[in-house]
């Protein structure tokens, strides 16, 4: 293999550069990419390139200044420069300290750049072909045998028994996956396309801009959406410590240059290929969990053990009180509970894909309940949610919907429905903080306890005791958030004889107790004010 330098002041051309070419099926190696010339200096004396490819106009010291020193030096390489237009002159000032070729920088393709590094090849004797001197010794990490670790088939893995190989030492893996991975619910499961090498090289060598010299990490590229890095453990630091600052750089690289946004797993320790295949597995299964936690935030491999694929019943329910809000106009009520079922998931360790299901599945009843005749700003705005994927995303597109359907909603909906069933909505609106039975609304409209449950079912597509409880639960969080009603006090302003039943229809409906609202709401108010004294400093 032929190590290649690359020398230019921009991330984005450095970053291009390493990314035009599938480096692994040619006869180059790329072995760095460093931002001017004295960088590049220091570079050459560490590792001996064969190859420099460097940018003309760069500060510190230009490609002529890098040019002419290396001349002088009588350095046994060859350099290629990339010139941009007007920079001719300049070009061929170069071209007297021995550069064997030049490439326009505007517009050359990964041929050119092919033929430009072999024609500069074919002028490196072999007995003067230099290798790289204390490169970075993590060749034993190769790139088609992780990604089969990762995404291959049984019959694809490279040996029998598969991956027995030992490392030269305990390292860790940090699992770096683009956001378009979780979106409309994909998954790990199912193997990904065979990327084009452009933008599968792209995620990986914005990662390797990130590092200072000298770390020792390894990003493997594995597909467009998602790469590997290696960190050695040998200094004894913890995997956490030794990332430390990176996570931040990358993300900022990731959000600047390809416009979106990573998360991070954080393997287990591992000293052999058959642990870092159990450990990338589990990673894989651990990147959901960045819909709760955010990306950026870094999760463990273990982290994606801890979730169950299933809602519960009452979360099911809680769907039809939403919808209730949504018919009757309660819209601030079925906001609030709303956020508050969202907000629940995580706590109770629902996974992810099953969280994205419960949602999609409250938007589409949302929309069956509130779209007017057209409906298609709200249509719109439930087909944009298919962008979402963190539930602090979700949380914002569905109480967007609820208040698109609320600014659309007509005026006067109640007077669709017959008269009993409006007497029905109106008696349970002004009584909501009493106690209110079938017994009551029966004699209200003189008729049947039964009857009377099945017609508003049929007028409304609404339970009649899904309803009350929706207005219940909107007045009780109301209460609740005064820090002087107690959890008591808000059940007796309610109507409600027993506290443990209400405490009973609060957990049902909210996936939570009223006492651990009230802390929830409490912490919350508290943490407001400590932003809000922060910013006044």
């Amino acid at each position: 293999m032929i190590p290649v330098l690359f020398v230019d002041d921009e991330m984005i051309v450095r970053v291009a550069l390493k990314s035009m070419v599938d480096w692994e099926k040619t006869e180059f190696e790329i072995v760095g990419a460093v931002a001017d010339g004295e960088a590049a200096l220091q570079y050459i004396e560490k590792y001996h390139p064969g190859i420099i490819v460097t940018d003309l106009k760069m500060p510190h010291l230009d490609g002529i200044g890098l040019a002419k020193e290396l001349y002088e030096r009588e350095y046994p390489g060859e350099i290629i420069i990339l010139t941009s237009f007007g920079e001719f002159e300049l070009a061929r000032e170069a071209l007297r300290y021995g550069v064997t070729d030049y490439l326009l920088k505007a517009n050359f393709t990964d041929k050119e750049l092919l033929e430009a590094l072999r024609k500069a090849a074919r002028k490196l004797p072999e007995d003067r072909r230099p290798s790289p001197k204390n490169e970075p010794s993590q060749s034993e990490f190769d790139q088609p045998r992780i990604y089969r670790m990762l995404y291959g088939t049984e019959e694809e893995k490279p040996e029998n028994p598969a991956f027995d190989r030992a490392y030269s030492g305990r390292f860790a893996a940090l699992y770096v996956f683009k956001k378009e991975l979780l979106l409309a619910g994909r998954t790990h499961t199912a193997r990904q396309n065979e990327p084009d090498l452009t933008s599968k090289e792209m995620l990986s060598s914005l990662i390797s801009e990130t590092f200072d010299t000298g770390t020792g990490m390894k990003v493997i590229p594995l597909t467009p959406v998602d790469a590997l890095i290696v960190v050695p453990l040998s200094s004894g630091n913890p995997a956490e410590e030794l990332l430390g600052k990176y996570l931040s750089r990358i993300q900022n690289s990731v959000k600047i240059y390809m416009n979106t946004e990573v998360g991070f797993v954080l393997s287990e320790p591992f000293s052999n290929e058959g642990e870092l295949c159990a450990n990338l597995k589990d990673c894989a299964k651990a990147a959901p969990v960045s819909f709760y936690k955010g990306f950026g935030s870094l999760i463990y491999q273990n982290d994606g053990g801890l979730y169950r694929n299933e809602v519960t019943q009452d979360q099911e329910d809680a769907i039809e009180l939403i919808c209730a809000g949504i018919a009757f106009r309660e819209y601030e009520e079925a906001e609030i509970l709303t956020v508050s079922i969202l907000e629940s998931f995580d706590r109770q360790k629902i996974h992810p894909a099953c969280a994205c299901d419960y949602i999609r599945k409250l938007l589409r009843n949302i929309l069956i309940f509130g779209s007017g005749e057209d409906g298609g700003k709200e249509k719109r705005l439930a087909a944009d949610s298919g962008e979402c994927a963190t539930v602090f995303e979700f949380e914002s597109a569905v109480t967007q919907l609820i208040r698109t359907v609320k600014d659309n909603a007509e005026s006067g909906r109640t007077g669709k429905y017959r008269k009993d069933v409006v007497r029905i909505i109106e008696y349970i609106r002004e009584n909501i903080t009493q106690k209110i039975t079938l017994a009551q609304i029966a004699k209200l409209v003189n008729m049947n306890e039964s009857y009377i449950s099945r017609l508003f079912k049929n007028e409304t597509g609404v339970n009649l005791t899904a309803y009350i409880n929706l207005l219940k639960m909107g007045k009780a969080i109301e209460l609740l958030k005064d820090p002087n009603v107690m959890v008591k006090e808000a059940a007796n302003k309610l109507g409600f004889d027993e506290q443990s039943y209400f405490n009973r229809i609060f957990n049902k409906y909210l996936s939570s107790s009223p006492s651990e609202f009230k802390k929830r709401y409490k912490k919350s108010i508290k943490v407001g004010q400590n932003s809000i004294k922060d910013s006044e400093k």
